[in-house]
């Protein structure tokens, strides 16, 4: 018999006993464990049996999850690839609908009643208001216990109110009896109940039909049930049922009340990082999360209550504990090192690269001896090693050499392998966590690359030639793209950063950098000032600077993005700031950082003035290009709409080396 041929689906034609033995064989009293059940029972029937079109739709009723703050889809598939997802109540036919809404009140498991009656009422007749009514009182049996309010008695209770509250003046009467059942567990609650009477209290927020002294009544032993809490210790509890309790003083605009409970988190927060520093195995760093938060809590308070509560003076303590906690975290840390790297093929290539060259040819070849990046590789190779790494899911941070923390990244879920080659090479559109790597792999490849290639050829070029502060400076005269009468400044930071006064060379190139990518936008006709109400104008910072689509075609996609990991981002060197703020200690005023910025101006200048000077060779002119010849090309060099050669590698116009020489 077809399902269109089969019996009308009225109560009397329906037997219990076909689910009842599926409800028993179940390992729990949950509505998603009987699905399979169901499907197993089913095939035991012949296709066409009225039965079997019970137990089909019962196994499809059974079979999603209830997404309860979810009023369009109040269902979800329990399993979902790209291809294929597991049963859902839109699969069902009218006929399975109908018969679901006549055996829903003969059901007597108080779950599988309630879904069933919803699915049917949701998908099939709404004007059914008996159906609807058998879902609300259905899914509000489910007992206010922490055994069963973890294992979906939440989303019932929270199913059941969003039905009531949905239908209006008719379910107006179980909403409140709703609400008093709930009021009624919050205030018969102990320290014992734990987050069960939070989660209880969150819920009834949301209902708004309590009247004031209610909620006054939920809000005091809130605050109670928080003071016991943080007695016992358990101060993360503490802090949940003073939040709690605040809520609901807003509620009845007690802000001295509310303001109370805050400051009360605050102390929760302090408590807490005490324990941390105190117990089995003490912890600096964790102690300054907490800390940390004590400090944002107290500040989240108004100025006003904070003062007349004398909490400034508390503020000033915990800022003082966090900062010796964050300095006290930093001897925690633990270095992870890898397997060591043989640079000794790179070093002596580096050398060979620029061995016997004329000064000019051994300035622009060192300018050369490591390429800028590519993002697009960066950003695949950096996706990549995220994806496959369990790492993602934690949160970091980073933290200054002064304990400060600079940085923060949140845990995040595992990507979606459907979008698996679609890679983001936006730094502000890149997820935090692949931004992060980013970060790390510049950082280590500036470092190979100081050590490895650019101080190796540093010292050839200084052994072989003397450089002459007035030999720069003929130089950073005739670059296009040094601003002008700032070349004084250049002349100098290169100079010292040739000496090996790498430190010197950063506090004075960085600031020309700067200047340098703000003129060259300039030139091309980009707006760089920031305007405020009262017409004042100021200079955008280099960070601004480098996120503007001009400035990346200006200076090239590598280099835009080598200049603001190494200049501008707190989880990488952040030399720009550090050294304009005076936070650049020694050690990283000599660091690898300073060599590579100075080793990216020296690129800039050489580069394009060594070039210069072999298109005038090949064209018939003079290699020394007198000072008229050199202000017209330079001027002519001004006005192109990009920086011809910044990000590019040199192109070697000059005699050619031997093959093992070159590199």
């Amino acid at each position: 018999m077809a399902e269109s041929d089969s019996p009308t689906s009225s109560p009397e034609l329906i037997d219990p006993s076909w689910w009842d033995s599926v409800v028993e064989a179940s390992d729990d009293s949950s509505v998603s464990s009987m699905s399979f059940r169901f499907q197993a029972a089913a095939r035991e029937v012949e296709v066409g049996e009225f039965k079997r079109l019970v137990l089909d739709a019962l196994a499809i009723a059974t079979s999603p999850m209830l997404v309860p703050d979810n009023w369009i889809d109040p269902f979800a598939p329990v399993i979902q690839t790209r291809t294929h997802r597991s049963a859902m109540p839109s699969d069902l036919t009218a006929k399975q609908l109908g018969v679901l809404a006549s055996l829903a009140p003969l059901v007597e498991h108080a779950g599988l009643r309630a879904r069933v009656a919803d699915i049917a009422w949701t998908y099939g007749d709404r004007r059914d208001g008996a159906l609807l009514t058998t879902a609300i009182d259905a899914y509000r049996e489910s007992p206010l216990e922490a055994s069963s309010w973890y294992h979906g008695g939440e989303e019932s209770w929270r199913r059941a109110l969003e039905l009531g509250l949905r239908r209006g003046k008719a379910e107006h009467r179980r909403v409140e009896e709703m609400s008093e059942a709930l009021k009624t567990q919050i205030l018969a609650a102990s320290v014992n109940d734990s987050f069960l009477t939070v989660q209880i209290s969150a819920l009834l927020l949301g209902i708004r039909v309590l009247n004031p002294n209610d909620m006054r009544s939920i809000a005091d032993h809130c605050q109670s049930l928080a003071g016991d809490a943080a007695g016992n210790g358990n101060q993360r509890l503490a802090r949940a049922l003073n939040r709690q309790a605040a809520s609901w003083y807003k509620r009845i605009a007690d802000a001295e009340a509310a303001n109370q409970c805050q400051a009360a988190v605050a102390e929760a927060y302090a408590a807490e990082a005490k324990q941390r520093l105190s117990g089995e195995s003490p912890s600096a760093m964790v102690a300054s999360h907490f800390f940390e938060k004590a400090v944002a809590t107290l500040i989240s308070l108004p100025n006003k209550y904070r003062t007349a509560a004398g909490l400034d003076t508390r503020l000033a303590e915990l800022r003082k504990l966090l900062e010796e906690n964050r300095l006290n975290s930093l001897d925690e840390m633990v270095a992870i090192e890898g397997e060591s790297v043989d640079l000794t093929d790179y070093i002596e290539s580096a050398r060979a690269a620029v061995r016997g060259a004329e000064p000019l040819e051994a300035l622009a070849r060192l300018g050369s001896i490591h390429s800028i990046v590519d993002p697009e590789q960066v950003f695949v190779s950096a996706t990549e090693r995220v994806r496959g790494s369990i790492a993602r899911i934690f949160s970091s941070s980073t933290f200054a050499h002064d304990g400060r923390k600079v940085a923060s990244n949140a845990g995040s879920s595992p990507v979606d392998e459907s979008s698996g080659s679609q890679v983001v090479t936006d730094p502000d559109a890149v997820e935090p966590a692949i931004w992060s790597e980013v970060m790390r792999e510049l950082d280590i490849r500036a470092q190979v690359a100081s050590q490895g290639r650019i101080l190796p050829a540093h010292a050839m070029i200084t052994m072989e030639h003397r450089y002459s502060r007035s030999n720069l400076l003929e130089i950073c005269q005739e670059c296009p793209f040094v601003p002008a009468r700032q070349e004084a400044l250049w002349t100098l930071g290169l100079w010292h950063g040739l000496n090996g006064d790498f430190a010197s060379a950063a506090f004075v190139l960085v600031p020309q950098l700067e200047q340098l990518v703000r003129q060259g936008l300039k030139r091309n006709g980009v707006y760089t000032l920031l305007v405020d109400e009262m017409g004042v104008e100021t200079e955008k910072g280099l960070s601004a600077l480098l996120r503007m689509p001009e400035a990346i075609h200006f200076l090239g996609p590598g280099l835009a993005l080598e200049l603001r990991a190494l200049l501008c981002e707190q989880q990488g060197p952040n030399l720009r700031n550090n050294l304009a703020h005076g936070l650049a200690t020694d050690a990283e005023a000599w660091s690898h950082s300073s060599v590579y910025a100075w080793w990216l101006c020296l690129r800039i200048v050489a580069h394009s003035v060594f070039q210069m000077r072999a298109q005038g060779v090949m064209s018939g002119g003079s290699k020394d290009l007198d000072s008229d010849r050199r202000s017209e090309q330079v001027q002519e060099e001004r006005t192109d709409e990009r920086a011809p050669g910044v990000s590019g590698e040199v192109e070697d116009a000059g005699a050619q080396r031997s093959g093992d020489e070159s590199s």
